[in-house]
């Protein structure tokens, strides 16, 4: 891990005194170096989450490994985690599809990543828009007047014939 030479940190273009790191190409300092560990553990462990959230969705122990490439392929296209958590959120969640094969996920997220996109933007929009309506609602009392009985009622006799139940009909 260490070189025999000093040289310039990749991350910050300081002087590198002391240790330096290699990670992949890049010459790091410590700080960095301990920055680029920890970012990486905190991408590693929302994968792990994102893996079991699609476990959970699907019903199954484990994700395929088109899935786990897949993830791995967007995230070096520039996509992050929650991106593509709530690009499946919104394709099962929002849009009602129901969840059949965990295979098809890597199609949902080269497919919609950009559509769940843009609805967040404009579910954020229409948030924005929403705070600035004030909505003042002061309860109004109506009295509604008791209606009046307009119904005529029946006084005369109700006979009731008794020749039917002699028969035992």
């Amino acid at each position: 891990m260490a070189s025999g030479k000093s040289g310039f940190c990749s991350k910050c273009g300081k002087k590198i005194i002391g240790q330096q790191f290699k990670l992949g190409d890049k010459l790091l300092c410590a700080a960095c170096n301990a920055a680029e560990m920890e970012a990486l553990q905190k991408l590693e462990s929302e994968k792990v989450s994102l893996y079991a959230y699609l476990k959970k969705l699907f019903g199954e122990e484990y994700c395929p490994e088109p899935v786990l490439k897949s993830v791995d392929r967007a995230i070096r296209d520039g996509k992050t985690i929650a991106g593509i958590r709530f690009t499946v959120y919104y394709y099962y969640e929002v849009l009602a599809n129901p969840p059949q094969d965990m295979k098809e996920v890597q199609w949902i997220i080269h497919d919609y990543y950009e559509e769940a996109r843009s609805y967040v933007a404009d579910m954020r929009k229409l948030g924005e828009y929403n705070k600035g309506i004030n909505i003042e609602h002061t309860p109004k009392k109506i009295k509604i007047k008791m209606p009046e009985r307009n119904k005529k009622r029946y006084h005369g006799r109700i006979t009731v014939s008794t020749e039917g139940e002699s028969n035992g009909q």
